[in-house]
């Protein structure tokens, strides 16, 4: 199933919008406020009420919208008694075109400053040096003001409601907004270029008039703004769209080469004149924790770990056992940051799956496991160790043709390693190199069975390991 085009569009504007953008913009609309109070500074002693008062609205708005800007900012205005109204005020904008009480507050706010220092009503007593930079600072509190609502997220919402991660989108616009969306850039110019290109006054006048043309005239670049902004948001549909596309192909390979073929080979056994049941069985288990693999790789996603680190073999090891299982298997210290090569995480695979099920089948009640490389010439030996407080290895357990460790005995064989047990809770030997097998059936309670074969990855190619101490 591919997601909906406009579901990615929506997502991707609140991310970048209501989230990176506003969060930006936010502290620079701070900066054009502290610069504004800066210039009022200079006022005539007679002029500091009126300059107080033109700038309150736009001083109360940006620190709101900066706090809009961050949710964790508005749970904790949330808190504060008598702003609970205003926190959910701000939760229910985000990701919504609609009017909010901070966007107002900035609005008019800027309205209100550009009166101070333009206008037919503008305040004596600055140079026109100490003006320009007034004017410099509310038309970029301004262009930024409307950038965040000609951008705002809520106009990409779709038609139906879509919920993408912690955001739910409602519909889209209502169809005025849209239409004040459209007049935004030419009526905001429009304003400023009353406010500042007409000379008003004398002290207006010695402001440049390239400048007050220039500033006047540049909310026409939010359309401008606009259009490439739309044309990013198409692209990364239509990548969105690419990406699954392949994802879709590589898992559609993936079970095929995996899944399928193992299926194949369960197939073919059991259709064989004298299937061989142990086989069969270990094959199914084998099966299992290769579907189980594939699951848990499409949720790792590309940022996950290493897809032969050997934690991801165990994960899908102990998921596909009985629930009764999970609890009573350990994996020892060390041996999940191992990382196998593709032969040696095939044989592993085998190895683990059927020892350990085949311990708690005997009547083991816990059962554990260890995992290393030792190093040995250009070829290094993968060792696996599986521990358990069962009632033992019977003697003649390799003996039996039919038996699930003879059929793994002739898989490990084929790579020079062999499978030794030892019974009791205490014994720990090893057999040596040129052996197939060592058994040792001293007394006491539990079993350790240990597998060894030469892995066919150089060493020079393997990651190197914490080896663990030897039980």
């Amino acid at each position: 199933m591919r997601t909906d085009r406009s579901d990615v569009v929506w997502a991707t504007a609140v991310r970048a919008l209501d989230d990176a953008q506003h969060r930006t913009t936010s502290w620079l609309k701070l900066g054009c406020v502290a610069l504004l109070w800066a210039t009022a500074a200079r006022l005539p002693t007679n002029q500091l009420p009126r300059g107080a008062g033109q700038l309150v609205l736009v001083t109360v708005g940006c620190p709101m919208a900066f706090i809009h800007a961050r949710p964790r900012l508005v749970a904790r205005l949330e808190r504060i008694p008598g702003l609970r109204w205003l926190a959910d005020h701000m939760f229910q904008a985000r990701g919504h075109a609609e009017v909010d009480l901070p966007g107002l507050l900035e609005a008019f706010g800027v309205l209100s400053a550009g009166l101070l220092f333009a206008g037919p009503w503008a305040v004596p007593g600055l140079s026109a040096a100490i003006r320009s930079v007034a004017l410099l600072a509310c038309v970029s509190c301004t262009w930024m003001v409307f950038l965040n609502v000609v951008l705002d997220a809520g106009w990409y919402a779709p038609a139906v409601p879509v919920i993408v991660g912690p955001d739910r989108s409602t519909g889209p616009p209502q169809p005025f907004l849209v239409v004040l969306r459209h007049l935004i850039p030419v009526g905001v110019s429009s304003v400023l270029l009353l406010i500042i290109a007409v000379p008003w006054t004398a002290e207006l006048t010695a402001v440049p008039v390239v400048l007050r043309g220039s500033l006047g005239l540049s909310p026409l670049l939010l359309q401008i703004v606009w259009v490439c902004f739309d044309q990013i948001l198409a692209a990364t549909a239509e990548t969105v769209h690419d990406a699954e596309d392949a994802v879709r192909k590589g898992v559609a390979q993936d079970l095929h080469s995996l899944i399928k073929n193992a299926v194949r080979i369960v197939a073919n056994t059991v259709e064989a004149p004298a299937p061989n049941h142990a086989e069969v069985r270990a094959l199914v288990r084998d099966l299992l924790v290769v579907v189980e693999e594939a699951r848990l790789e499409l949720l790792r996603g590309p940022e996950g770990p290493d897809p032969h680190l050997f934690a991801t073999l165990w994960n899908a090891l102990v998921r596909v056992l009985p629930d009764g299982m999970r609890g009573r298997c350990r994996l020892a210290d060390g041996s999940a940051d191992l990382v196998l090569s593709g032969t040696d995480y095939q044989l592993a695979r085998r190895v683990i799956a059927d020892l350990v099920t085949n311990a708690f089948k005997a009547g083991a009640q816990q059962v554990e496991v260890f995992v290393t490389t030792i190093p040995d010439g250009d070829f290094p030996w993968v060792e696996v160790q599986v521990r358990d407080n069962g009632p033992g290895m019977p003697a003649d357990a390799l003996a039996d043709p039919t038996g699930s460790l003879r059929v793994l005995q002739w898989e490990i064989h084929r790579y020079g390693g062999r499978i030794a047990f030892f019974n009791g809770t205490t014994a720990s030997a090893h057999a040596g190199e040129g052996a197939d097998t060592d058994t040792d059936t001293g007394s006491g309670s539990g079993a350790t069975v240990n597998v060894r074969w030469r892995s066919p990855q150089p060493r020079s190619g393997l990651p190197s390991s914490r080896a663990l101490e030897r039980i």
